[in-house]
């Protein structure tokens, strides 16, 4: 899972879709490996070894919120199907072509 969301994020193919399981794996991550750092040695020492996996989390949150961007694969997916006039440009799939249309 952790493989397919990352290529799927790197490629910008369903980005905020793929956040979703990367933020589960990053928290799991979090409860499983450093809580117990936390109640044995201490909260500076848990925060020290916490950092990546709390920027991880707050990556995926970041990509969640505002998605991929103007260089991601969807984006260019979605303008050619504009140019193509299958999508009008609020998003929504035209009913050109559709048949009974």
């Amino acid at each position: 899972m952790e493989v397919v969301c990352g290529i799927l994020v790197l490629l910008g193919l369903g980005t905020r879709l793929a956040a979703i399981p990367l933020m589960i794996v990053m928290v799991v991550a979090l409860l499983t490996t450093k809580l117990p750092v936390l109640m044995n040695d201490g909260f500076w020492i848990a925060a020290n070894m916490a950092r990546l996996d709390v920027a991880m989390l707050l990556s995926s949150l970041f990509l969640l919120v505002t998605g991929a961007g103007p260089l991601a694969l969807d984006a260019r997916l979605m303008r050619a199907a504009r140019q193509a006039g299958e999508v009008d440009p609020r998003g929504e799939r035209s009913m050109r072509g559709a048949v009974g249309a």
